[in-house]
């Protein structure tokens, strides 16, 4: 195994020490978008592509601390993030 790539993200601030999940949603326009999902200290879900830039922040904060993790809830295909019992869209990160 070697490293493929690495970024440093400009508001380190909101990372902690983990969680982290990788997972990709479709764009309005019908290609893929590629996401690191961080369940940050603030406990908000923050959204960074590839090269660290901040795609999105969710809404509204969840209700744990503790892992982010990406399942698809409701059969599109396409994965919904999570952390605990809160569930969001991964595309806009707005709370479901």
């Amino acid at each position: 195994m070697s490293l493929q790539h690495s970024f440093t993200v400009p508001d380190t601030i909101y990372l902690s020490n983990g969680p982290y999940a990788i997972g990709r949603y479709p764009k309005p326009d019908g290609t893929m978008q590629g996401a690191i999902f961080t369940h940050c200290y603030d406990k908000r879900i923050r959204a960074y592509a590839i090269d660290g830039t901040l795609l999105n922040t969710s809404d509204r904060p969840t209700s744990c601390h503790g892992m982010v993790s990406l399942a698809d809830f409701n059969g599109d295909g396409y994965p919904e993030v999570y952390a605990g019992s809160d569930i969001f869209d991964a595309a806009t990160l707005k709370w479901l």
